[in-house]
């Protein structure tokens, strides 16, 4: 159990909103044609309500064509602008989705999941000035697979890539999502920023790290590097 805090951590501009609140709005942004009916019922309504008593009470008057287009119209014309609206904010909602698939693409190491050495310099000044301001402990590891070279020479580099995703695996599967960022810094190279950690809080994070790669099959094999520094 990591006792260093869950995602209530997270700094300000980094939390959700109301979960809750998302779910509703999503449901009626992604659903465009089914506000715009209720918006032409609701309208109608609206409409029928404002008619003039004799005509909404008793029908003693047939309406005027003027009049006709005003009580439909304004149900129509109510649904559509509301229709397309939506539509607008949903392929906006789109664009943002795709602009930010596409940056997590690119600050990502494709074979092991964890970030690439490009994006190590920001996060680490973005987090040690966070650290500062909020005068929080920040701690980084350092890790590199021992006799890699070896190993990689000794199975071949698919065998390689194979334990490189896997150290990825273990890395994110040891560090709290959201909040600590993993790395992969170099070919057998890796490094996990900590925020609100201390040093002893750190050193049990690469601990946990290292017990997992020892006890993983991929690292039993004989040659495999069985530890990290």
């Amino acid at each position: 159990m990591d006792e260093r805090g869950s995602d209530e951590t997270l700094p300000e501009g980094q939390r959700i909103g109301s979960s809750t609140t998302r779910r509703r709005w999503s449901y009626v942004v992604e659903r465009p044609a089914l506000a715009a009916v209720l918006t032409m019922v609701a309208a109608g309504a609206i409409a029928f309500w404002n008619l003039p008593d004799n005509i909404r009470i008793g029908m003693t008057h047939v309406p005027r064509f003027t009049e006709m287009i005003l009580y439909l119209g304004f149900p129509v014309l109510s649904g559509l602008l509301v229709y397309f609206w939506l539509k607008s904010v949903q392929e906006n909602w789109e664009l943002k989705r795709l602009h930010a698939v596409l940056e997590e693409l690119v600050i990502t190491d494709s074979l092991t999941g964890l970030y690439n050495q490009r994006h190590f310099s920001s996060r680490l000044k973005q987090e040690m000035e966070r650290a500062r301001r909020r005068r929080y402990p920040l701690s980084l590891l350092l890790l590199d697979l021992d006799n890699f070279k070896s190993y990689n020479d000794m199975y071949g580099h698919l065998a390689g890539d194979r334990a490189l995703e896997e150290v990825g695996k273990i890395v994110l599967g040891s560090i709290r999502s959201g909040v600590d960022a993993g790395f992969r810094y170099g070919g057998d190279e890796f490094a996990v920023i900590l925020p609100e950690t201390t040093r002893q809080q750190a050193t049990t994070v690469a601990q946990r790290i290292r017990d997992s790669l020892e006890n993983n099959p991929i690292f039993m094999r004989r040659g495999a590097p069985r530890r990290m520094g």
